[in-house]
Formats: C-alpha cells, structure tokens, sequence
C-alpha cells in the first residue's frame, strides 16, 4: 500500500509512470513466480502472493488518485482538467508515421547526445537478459533488485519513445534508471578486468564532459560573486542559443519598457518560453491560462 502511495503521487506529477509502474509489477511476478517455497533457507515468495500485492497496491494508488481529484475539486480546478485530458490530449501526439518518425527520433537523439545515449544500447541488451535469463527459474531474494530496475528501466523507455513527445528531456531521463542496470551488472564483475576497464572509462567521460573541464565559465565565477546575476554574466553562461534560449540584456530592456508602460495584470503575453521570466520580474499575472504560448500552437493547430 505504501509502495502503491508513491507510485500514485509520481502518477499526479507524469502521468505515464503507469507504464513503469505496471513494468515493475509484472517483473516482481516474473521473479517471483516461477519458484515455490525456500531457496538456501530462505523463504522466497508464493505463488498466490501476487493477488494481495496488487490489492495493496491499488489501494494506495487509489488513496493518492482522490487526494488529487479533491484538490482540484476544491481548488477550482476540476473543469480545466477535464477539458485538458478529455478534450486537449487527443491533439497532442501526431499518429501519422508513427513507427517511423519515432524511429528516426531516438536515432538522431543517440547520434546527437552521445556519449551519454550510448548508455541505453548496453542497457537494454543487459536489462533483457536480466529479465529473460533462465537463472530466474532459480532465482534468489538478492537477484529480485536487479529484475525491478530492468523492470522500470524497460518501461520507462517505452513510454518515453511510444507515449510522449520525444523532447530531449524525455530522452535524457531515460539515461537515470539505464545507469541502475549498468551498476547492477557491473556489481557482478567484481574485480574483473572488464569491470576496471569500464570504471575508467565512465570516469573518463565524466571529467571530460563535466562544466568543471570547461574553462570560460570559471572564468565568469569571480565576476558572478562581485556582481551577482546581471544579465551579461547571463548571456556569457547561456547554454542554449536561438530559439527557446533567452536574450536576456534583450529581456531586461523590454522589461523596462514595460514598466514605464505600466502594464498591468491580464496585459501581457509572453508568447516565446524565453520571455517568461518577465511574469515574475513585473510580479503580473499572464493573459490567459496557458503557458508555452508559441509551442501549442504547433501541437495545437485546432485551438
């Protein structure tokens, strides 16, 4: 029930943790349901034990699902959900090619980000063979961790590439739970040569790709402690450029602008997300309930 209490709490932040969830679930049956009483003395799980698991676990998803829904009863929120999940969603994923595009997407985002997307293609090969191997018939409580976190590494990767937009943040968080079977299977390699010469290398990769190996912004740290913020040390530590990054002397002027204006409450539209921080530089409320003004208008097109 405990377990099930969290999972619906992470559901109310992504809703697609079900996915993973339901991953999960099915890898703690796989892994337990294929052996009967003791293994090396130690009790090991029985084969009706799924049916109360489940029961405990819907129990507590099903207490965190009505602690949301009240809130968004009581908050006044309740019918711009509704018309956000029943009527928005359905626009939001473009189905045509589906296969294909998502296909090419996760191609290019490996290709794009490595070396850190090359983490998923050993993981999932060890994460299958994990789950898959017919040492499971034999499998021990100690095993049982690592068939979980290939569980919820398998399903996480589904939904990111099946069920959301492949945003490189979406991608990215893939690498997390990747990095968990990575660390399980290594654990198995103790003080192998293999294990040494993957340590090194991980740690090699990481003091190379590290923002402490990158000189021009430590160079920035002094002036970032005598001036603090400003809008130029911004601009001289911005990571992204062009569209979605922010111009921020730029986004000081109009922020200026604005305020000999006087603009009030419901005037302004920050219709790039770069230009959002100025909501709160005013302390002014937007002029309608969306954010992402620009973005729904490709993903949105009937709106």
């Amino acid at each position: 029930a405990a377990e099930g209490l969290l999972w619906g709490a992470a559901v109310w932040i992504k809703p697609f943790v079900v996915v993973p969830a339901i991953c999960c679930w099915l890898g703690g049956r796989l892994a337990t349901g294929r052996r009967k009483g003791t293994s090396g003395g130690i009790e090991t799980g029985y084969q009706s034990a799924w049916i109360s698991d489940l029961i405990g676990l819907l129990f507590g998803g099903l207490i965190a699902g009505a602690a949301g829904l009240l809130w968004l009863w009581t908050s006044g929120s309740w019918p711009w959900f509704l018309d956000v999940m029943f009527e928005w969603n359905g626009e939001y994923i473009d189905n045509s090619h589906f296969f294909l595009n998502r296909t090419l997407n996760w191609l290019f985002w490996t290709v794009h980000f490595a070396p850190w997307s090359l983490v998923n293609l050993i993981a999932i090969p060890v994460a299958l063979r994990i789950l898959f191997s017919q040492r499971l018939r034999q499998a021990s409580p100690r095993e049982i961790p690592g068939v979980l976190v290939a569980s919820l590494y398998l399903g996480w990767l589904l939904q990111a590439n099946l069920l959301q937009v492949q945003h490189d943040y979406v991608q990215a968080s893939t690498i997390l739970p990747g990095l968990g079977v990575l660390a399980i299977r290594a654990a198995r390699l103790s003080g192998s040569p293999i294990r040494r010469v993957l340590l090194a290398a991980v740690l090699v990769l990481a003091v190379l790709q590290h923002p402490l190996a990158k000189l021009e912004p430590i160079s920035l740290w002094a002036e970032c402690w005598q001036k603090g913020s400003t809008a130029e040390i911004c601009d001289q530590l911005a990571q992204v450029g062009g569209p979605g990054g922010a111009a921020w002397q730029d986004l000081r002027k109009v922020e200026s602008f604005l305020r000999r204006e006087a603009v009030q409450d419901g005037e302004l539209t920050c219709w790039d997300d770069s230009s959002a921080p100025l909501f709160l530089w005013l302390n002014v409320k937007p002029s309608n309930r969306f954010i992402h003004n620009n973005v729904w208008t490709l993903f949105y097109p009937s709106r």
